[in-house]
């Protein structure tokens, strides 16, 4: 079972927040009928994810990580976008669920995600079982995700393989899994797709050799280093257009932390 807990130094100073591994949510969102593939790009990237990094790290969004794998003959089963969220504490984004802003982001998914198929899912240890559709962290060690290098794959699973073989051949790489310089990493298998997030601490820093090694379990429909995007500082009062999420598919938003 490979759960890391080596410490690695990072920057420090108060634009760094160093957030617990379990205080992390796994989103996958799968677009509404109503909403054509282009209509759901466009409103996710001039809507969704400028109003949420303007807004929600003032009710403890601490880093946020949205991606849109490949659309081209992707699966159904497989989500439309993911993304990770920081959270300052575990159990903030629940006890600031009935704030304003979070019954705003209500209405705005409502518009753009799927309810049935849509998810937001808690983050735990990994300790050796995996269970579809549970996120876990395989590196236990506090990290700032908002800052350093941040990779991610999404795959789906081989043609013809059962979803039990799928599940045991992830459980195999999970068990191997080799942080070596990572001081974050964050697996969720699906019963037919894995997605899979690393972090390194500083810019540049190489993607460890078990990351690549998760492409030969999977067809890959993503597998991208974040992007940082500084949003400008005018925030919802600005006019800033957002984001091209079909130019810029994988993305780190630096959050204007409170």
């Amino acid at each position: 079972m490979a759960i890391n807990q080596r410490k690695i130094k990072m920057g420090s100073g108060p634009k760094y927040k160093p957030i617990a591994p379990d205080a992390v949510s796994v989103w996958s969102g799968f677009k509404t009928k109503e909403k054509t593939y282009d209509e759901f790009v466009d409103f996710l990237g001039s809507i969704i994810v400028p109003v949420c990094s303007f807004l929600r790290p003032k009710i403890g969004l601490n880093a946020y990580i949205p991606s849109l794998p490949n659309p081209e003959n992707k699966p159904k089963a497989i989500p439309d976008q993911t993304a990770l969220l920081f959270w300052e504490s575990k159990n903030i984004s629940k006890e600031k669920s009935n704030t304003v802003v979070e019954r705003l982001f209500t209405l705005l998914f409502d518009q753009t995600y799927s309810k049935k198929n849509s998810s937001m899912r808690a983050v735990k240890q990994y300790k050796g079982i995996v269970k579809a559709n549970q996120p876990y962290y395989l590196v236990d060690e506090e990290s700032d995700w908002m800052h350093g290098t941040v990779y991610h794959k999404v795959g789906y699973k081989h043609e013809g393989q059962s979803e039990e073989a799928f599940l045991a051949s992830i459980k195999t790489w999970a068990d191997a899994y080799t942080s070596e310089r990572s001081d974050g990493a964050i697996l969720m298998v699906a019963d037919n797709y894995v997605v899979f997030w690393e972090h390194f601490p500083r810019r540049g820093m190489k993607a460890s050799s078990s990351f690549n090694e998760l492409g030969d379990y999977v067809t890959l429909f993503l597998d991208k280093t974040a992007k940082s995007i500084v949003p400008p500082k005018e925030g919802v009062w600005g006019e800033w257009k957002g984001i091209d999420l079909i130019r810029d598919n994988c993305v780190n938003i630096h959050l204007e932390r409170v």
